[in-house]
């Protein structure tokens, strides 16, 4: 079993995402737009790091019909993965936008009871595994003991792995000092661990720096929602700020986080430019629905902003995504839409055309690819047209290209898979 990242996920769950009119006590509420995603905080991160085009593999414990579907899930989005299964039932989670309030409602349920020789079983495979990350993220289940995650570092750092973590409670009390290369915790996390509050910046960066310095940790991230991150090294603190965006869901967008950040380090980035990367997954995910959504496109101008480096019809993306090409696609569609996200660009919607080239950017089949490519187009005429009547109709006009591919007769479309 070989990845260069590969992450833990104890407590997986089949997440369900699903928009109300408005949700009401005692009354029967009615949902559209539902998905499934496959959850839990290491499968996001590893959902995330292969749609920027890493290597991830997911290590996850599943049971019975749910676990069946979580891997299926994996198998859709097109992520490795390795289960060791148990005897409990893998939970469901369930996530509920309230379109009237604009309110987002979570239900987490606990997960099953794991038995003592189902989670040896994984600390005997992290011993065989070959990665030079690790990341186990999420909370553990029950019947697990609290010590667990220090464990998993110790065998990490024995077989000279960097091993990242991110959880909370005692198991994350219980796995400082184990050998962790990078932590990743939230304000309310790291005013745990040292058990006060931290109301400035300044008490902040101190603590971090504190903690570092005792040897406890070698890197720290600190996420602060609207306020930004915090990255803690041996050579100092760096801080950015959010990205501003419009949030649709927060589901995952911790997670995201951290898998932009350990992908940045792992590809070589300096410590800021690898926050930045974080900070720009995490807003990624934000904009969209369901759970560590995150498009390409709009990952690259996010990361622009992050750096404090705006987008411009001048300074076209960089290739921080390495896209996993979807098999029979038709090229000549593709390429059209390319030169009309460059166009939106130079006219001013740098993240529109983020939006429709993120689109673009994803694994999918074709014929999925070509009705994804179909939407972003009425998004974007939707934001544009009473504004930029040019830009509506270019795109416009791709939409329609993209319709009567779709609706070909069987006998002369291309054979998508």
């Amino acid at each position: 079993m070989r990845a260069q990242i590969i992450t833990l996920t104890l407590n997986p769950a089949v997440d369900m995402a699903a928009t109300a009119a408005a949700v009401r006590p005692t009354h029967k509420i009615r949902t559209f737009d539902e998905r499934l995603d496959p959850g839990g905080g290491g499968i996001n991160v590893a959902r995330v790091v292969h749609a920027l085009g890493g290597d991830a593999l997911a290590l996850i414990m599943t049971g019975d019909v749910t676990g069946h579907l979580v891997e299926e899930l994996l198998d859709e989005a097109a992520v490795r993965w390795h289960a060791l299964h148990i005897r409990g039932r893998t939970r469901i989670s369930l996530n509920v936008h309230d379109r009237q309030s604009g309110l987002e409602y979570r239900f987490v349920p606990e997960g099953p009871n794991v038995e003592a020789d189902e989670w040896h079983g994984i600390l005997n495979v992290l011993r065989d595994v070959e990665a030079e990350w690790i990341v186990a993220s999420g909370s553990l289940p029950r019947g697990v003991p609290a010590d667990f995650y220090a464990q998993a570092a110790a065998i990490a750092a024995e077989r000279g792995q960097r091993f990242v973590l991110d959880t909370s409670g005692a198991a994350l009390r219980a796995a400082v000092g184990h050998g962790l290369e990078l932590l990743k915790v939230s304000l309310g996390e790291l005013e745990f661990l040292i058990s006060r509050e931290l109301a400035d910046p300044r008490s902040q960066e101190e603590a971090v720096t504190s903690l570092i310095r005792s040897g406890a940790v070698r890197m720290i991230a600190v996420s602060l929602g609207r306020d930004g991150a915090i990255l803690g090294t041996g050579d100092g603190i760096h801080r950015l700020p959010a990205v501003s965006v419009q949030e649709r869901s927060a589901v995952g967008a911790g997670d995201s986080f951290l898998a932009g950040l350990v992908l940045g380090l792992a590809r070589g980035m300096s410590h800021r430019d690898a926050l930045a990367f974080g900070v720009a997954a995490g807003a990624a995910a934000v904009v969209t629905y369901g759970t560590a959504q995150v498009r390409p496109g709009d990952l690259e101008v996010f990361y622009r902003e992050a750096r404090g480096e705006p987008e411009t019809a001048d300074h076209p993306p960089s290739p921080l995504v390495a896209p996993h090409r979807s098999e029979n696609v038709p090229e000549d569609i593709i390429k059209t839409a390319h030169q009309v996200a460059d166009r939106l660009r130079q006219r001013g919607h740098a993240r529109l055309a983020a939006h429709l080239r993120g689109v673009l950017l994803e694994r999918r089949a074709a014929a999925v690819l070509l009705t994804a490519v179909r939407e972003a187009c009425q998004t974007v005429v939707a934001a544009v047209e009473a504004i930029d009547p040019v830009s509506a109709t270019m795109v416009e006009e791709l939409r329609l290209e993209v319709d009567m591919r779709i609706k070909e007769p069987r006998g002369r479309e291309v054979k998508y898979n």
